[in-house]
């Protein structure tokens, strides 16, 4: 039979500034009139999607690579085997084309493009492409915006490139 005996010790420690001042009233004839004010900053944080990159890895360092959603296919054409390619691409386009943004509403953020009338690949420009080849592109003009009233009554429009995810208020108290 063994006994055992565990003790711990938690120690928090912080530091305050506070200002004192002695105000003196010159004209004691007179009441003298303090105001003391207090400056409130309101910071609004928007976190959007704005683009797509693909990663790969095989454990090495030097097999780490990194690609945009355009260039998936260059990816896969170097490290996954053909007969893998279309379930690959149908994974990242399912769970990507359409986000929930911080509405729960639902936002198109990817398309299918084609390259049919394209003379250059517009990815490395001077790279000529197959004629029909089909590429994953972000979807041309998806923006996010929300109206943000403050609480004096004052609202202000912000727009975004892209589906806004969250949007987050703070106040903060200078000294």
């Amino acid at each position: 039979m063994t006994v055992n005996t565990t003790t711990s010790d938690t120690l928090t420690e912080t530091n305050e500034e506070s200002s004192v001042r002695e105000i003196a009233n010159p004209n004691l004839s007179r009441v003298l009139n303090f105001a003391f004010r207090q400056l409130l900053q309101e910071y609004v944080s928007v976190t959007h999607l704005d683009d797509i990159k693909v990663a790969f890895t095989n454990g090495y360092p030097d097999s780490f690579r990194v690609v945009s959603i355009e260039e998936l296919d260059s990816l896969l054409d170097e490290v996954v085997e053909p007969v893998h390619w279309d379930a690959i691409r149908n994974k990242i386009f399912n769970e990507y084309n359409i986000i929930k943004n911080y509405t729960d509403a639902n936002q198109i953020f990817l398309e299918l493009a084609n390259s049919k009338g394209w003379s250059a690949d517009p990815i490395t420009p001077g790279t000529p492409l197959a004629e029909g080849e089909t590429f994953y592109q972000k979807k041309k003009g998806v923006a996010g915006s929300f109206t943000y009233v403050n609480s004096q009554g004052n609202s202000k429009q912000y727009k975004v490139e892209g589906p806004i995810l969250n949007v987050d208020f703070n106040t903060l108290r200078t000294d």
